[in-house]
């Protein structure tokens, strides 16, 4: 998240890391809001490594996390909710939609069955797997009677490969964005895709938003095969005008 000028926040969601790979979707706007707001980006891994070799071998679901009244007041109402999930299939040259479909679970209600609006592949170039990324507005979730974004969520019902090699991977992700509750003057840029990146550094320019001052925040959602990620990884931002930052 790039939380800049006024402030503003941008997310960046659907970046994914993989091996001779290709980037088969542009990492674009997807919306934006603009008022008294704030925004939330977490989220949980699918999988885990059980026999300690440092590549995942098992679905861990159903898979668990939290929203606090830190990240996002209480008395906010939720104005947009956007679930994302994905992680490494087996190879099919990015045919078919990957596993379009979870269980969702949100605070006070039961879980509900979620289809993606969209889904991003890439195609690794390599004979056995493809890494794909889906995506869910659940707004409609957090408005049914006795629904909260304060508390646990939980994800399941994902399929995936999940084998024991350093490119499986699997993990979702809960993009929040709430209004009132006291919250300040915010404007916020969603922007995803699939990118995949080998090594090298790689560039993304952003736009549909306005900095007047220094303070900021960028929140990213990656898919890796590297538990506990990878040494010499780092994001850096850019500002225009700026220096790099960390």
């Amino acid at each position: 998240m790039i939380r800049l000028g006024t402030p503003t926040a941008l997310l960046l969601a659907g970046i994914t890391t993989t091996v001779n790979g290709h980037a088969d979707q542009a990492i674009s706007v997807r919306d934006g809001w603009t008022g008294a707001l704030d925004y939330v980006l977490t989220g949980v891994e699918l999988a885990t490594d059980t026999g300690g070799s440092s590549g995942v071998d098992s679905l861990a679901l159903p898979a668990v996390f939290d929203v606090t009244i830190a990240q996002l007041p209480a008395a906010a109402s939720v104005t947009a909710a956007y679930l994302y999930w994905g992680g490494s299939q087996a190879d099919s040259a990015c045919a078919g939609s990957g596993d379009d479909t979870v269980l969702f679970g949100v605070p006070g209600i039961a879980a509900e069955s979620v289809t993606a609006d969209v889904c991003y592949c890439s195609d690794s170039d390599s004979p056995g797997y493809d890494i794909w990324i889906c995506s869910a507005d659940v707004t409609p979730l957090y408005e049914r009677s006795g629904a909260t974004h304060i508390g646990s969520h939980s994800v399941d019902g994902y399929s995936g490969l999940i084998a024991n090699s350093a490119t499986d991977c699997a993990a979702a992700a809960l993009f929040l964005v709430g209004s009132g509750g006291g919250l300040p003057g915010t404007t916020v840029a969603l922007h995803d895709g699939i990118a995949t990146q080998l090594s090298g550094t790689q560039n993304y320019s952003f736009s549909g938003f306005n900095a007047s001052a220094a303070t900021g925040s960028l929140s990213f959602f990656a898919l890796e095969g590297d538990v506990g990620g990878s040494e010499g990884e780092s994001v850096s931002v850019n500002g225009a005008p700026g220096a790099p930052g960390p």
